[in-house]
């Protein structure tokens, strides 16, 4: 699979790699949020 870099701009390819490393980091702060109240009822 090519992504044609070429037509994009560096700016277009920085947002894309920022929004890609925001999405990442809310999934894993709701992965981590889900653990603790996982582990919170089990506790209970």
């Amino acid at each position: 699979m090519h992504i044609g870099l070429h037509s994009k701009s560096p700016t277009d390819l920085a947002k894309l790699s920022y929004n890609n490393s925001l999405k990442n980091q809310q999934l894993a702060i709701a992965s981590s949020f889900q653990f603790i109240s996982n582990a919170c009822n089990s506790k209970i």
